[in-house]
């Protein structure tokens, strides 16, 4: 069975019964081209295509009546998202969705013709997608994942959490191109220098080598951990979460629903609600609004989860305080 084919059955099943039927209307189509750095495979992928296509649905756009979205999931390897990248822009989309920065790359390396919409990007400007967040000034616009305050709030939530939380371990994405991997470790390190704590990286170049690594950093007497956003931590959050299941570590996850996979404490955007907004924004764009016109967005808003079972298990108590100001507690 080919790969466009396998899609179509998987839009049916997230669309429902009402698929085929619409599938047969003769409503001129538009076209839409959506890469993902998730894999296919990842438990949470059918969640973040439902999420992207009941938006894009309640905007008017039905798949297969009036709209062809070409999704490919590349995973976290390079040579899979170049190909992919290529694919989608022959296939003549009127605009694209990218998830994360290195997908923007990959497309724009093939095409700066196509609009793009992208999400889950750490640094727009930085990266030179746009000109500024209020004018990007190309074809280029989206929604940020990060804020500057982040570093710092992973920080108090942590110490509140346990006072005496020292030295703090940050995992997150091993540094290539641009600042990608250390975007998010240079804001904790510049928030714990002005509260005087020590910040010890920990790069996940290999699960084998972030096994050692938080190890090591466990022996040290009443370290927690930080586990900020990026592509390999998130294919290799269930390990993780585990290692710090298993050195007992107090830790705060910079993705939300890590709290649902059994994560201590989460502090950051829904992923879900990020891929509704783009729906927005592709919606606009197909009915002739220009990507330069389309601010990039932050987050305006960010989840703070905590998962009381793991909190028992780690016989960990959560103040009062954190409880109260918790978006969702998971009992």
């Amino acid at each position: 069975m080919k790969r466009r084919d396998c899609l179509a059955l998987g839009m049916a099943a997230v669309l429902g019964p009402a698929f085929a039927a619409r599938a047969q209307d003769g409503a001129r189509r538009r076209r839409v081209g959506v890469l993902l750095r998730f894999s296919e495979s990842d438990p949470r992928s059918p969640e973040h295509l439902k999420a992207l296509v009941g938006a894009l649905q309640r905007l008017g756009w039905d798949v297969g009546r009036n709209l062809d979205l070409d999704v490919r999931w590349s995973g976290v390897e390079t040579p899979l998202l170049d190909r992919y990248a290529d694919e989608i822009v022959r296939l003549g989309p009127e605009v694209i969705l990218c998830h994360a920065t290195a997908s923007v790359k990959a497309v724009l390396a093939v095409t700066r013709s196509v609009p793009i919409v992208f999400i889950l990007v750490t640094d727009p400007v930085g990266e030179g997608f746009v000109s500024s967040l209020a004018r990007p000034g190309a074809k280029v616009t989206g929604f940020s994942n990060a804020q500057a305050s982040l570093g710092g709030k992973w920080l108090d939530l942590l110490k509140e959490l346990v006072p005496g939380t020292a030295p703090v371990g940050v995992i997150h994405d091993p540094p290539v191109a641009g600042r990608l991997g250390t975007y998010y470790l240079d804001l904790v390190k510049q928030s714990a220098a002005k509260k005087g704590l020590r910040i010890v990286p920990l790069p996940l170049h290999s699960p084998a080598e972030l096994k050692q690594s938080v190890a090591a950093f466990a022996r040290q007497r009443n370290g927690g951990l930080i586990v900020t956003p990026g592509i390999r931590v998130a294919r290799d959050r269930k390990l993780v979460i585990e290692l710090a299941a298993t050195h007992r570590l107090a830790t705060i996850y910079g993705i939300s629903y890590y709290a649902d996979e059994g994560g201590l404490m989460a502090y950051g955007i829904d992923v879900d609600e990020q891929l509704r907004q783009a729906a927005g924004y592709v919606d606009q764009i197909l009915r002739g609004a220009s990507p330069e016109d389309l601010p990039v967005q932050e987050p305006s808003t960010l989840e703070f989860i905590v998962n009381q079972r793991t909190a028992r298990a780690l016989g960990v108590h959560v103040p009062s305080t954190l409880l109260l100001r918790a978006d969702r507690v998971i009992e």
